[in-house]
């Protein structure tokens, strides 16, 4: 088995191949091909990033934020963990 992503019924991605034993917790997690959603559009303005780091990784943090606030200027929540 193996998932696959498509933008305007183009392949974009191809997952890994993975056993078809495991099927049946993507049955579980309504998650399978057998459940249908209506995706709904979201306010992207409105999304809200959240990061956190603990100081022996905030230089890596830190990049990685002003890497989002190039592309987004949305609110940024960031927890300290030490």
């Amino acid at each position: 088995m193996q998932f696959m992503s498509y933008k305007s019924n183009k392949t974009m991605t191809r997952g890994a191949p993975f056993p078809c034993g495991l099927k049946h917790y993507l049955d579980e997690w309504k998650i399978s091909d057998s459940f249908n959603y209506t995706m709904q559009p979201i306010g992207a303005s409105k999304v809200v990033f959240e990061s956190y780091s603990s100081s022996n990784h905030f230089n890596e943090a830190r990049r990685g934020i002003s890497a989002m606030r190039d592309s987004f200027k949305n609110k940024i929540i960031f927890y300290d963990l030490g």
